[in-house]
């Protein structure tokens, strides 16, 4: 599973835990999670507690495993990305759509593609760098869970 396809399970998954609570801010949510077992005759109990967010990376870990990712992270052409963490308006998230990857001449990662600024904002061309990929960027994931 490559590191594009878990961020995008990731986030199949914490939409699934956000959705349980409606309203309720994913970054905010606190879980708890017990399991309760008997082992040798004796009632066990085993529990965890920690953000929602944290509990969805379990669960992608514990569907798809922590293994190796085939590539690192960064965008990749022909998918879409939001900027959106929980807590934004809609009127305040960026979308970008990449159209391509490539080099710079000192040998920097840049996409190239389109911007826009909230649901049915005009797309404006543009280019990211690696800092910009590590400032949140998360694909945008269809309805049936597949990135854009």
């Amino acid at each position: 599973m490559t590191q594009h396809e878990r961020a995008a399970a990731r986030q199949t998954v914490q939409a699934t835990l956000q959705s349980l609570i409606p309203g309720a801010a994913l970054a905010a949510l606190q879980v708890e999670v017990t399991e309760k077992f008997t082992e040798l005759g004796v009632d066990r109990e085993h529990s965890w507690s920690g953000s929602a967010m944290d509990l969805g990376d379990r669960i992608v870990t514990a569907l798809y495993g922590s293994g190796d990712q085939d590539e690192p992270e960064f965008f990749r052409s022909g998918a879409t990305y939001t900027n959106q963490d929980g807590y934004k308006a809609p009127e305040l998230v960026w979308h970008f759509r990449c159209a391509s990857v490539t080099t710079t001449p000192t040998g920097d990662r840049i996409a190239f593609g389109f911007m826009q600024r909230g649901e049915g904002g005009r797309w404006t061309p543009t280019g990211l760098a690696e800092r910009d990929w590590n400032s949140g960027w998360q694909p945008m994931l269809t309805e049936g869970g597949d990135a854009r």
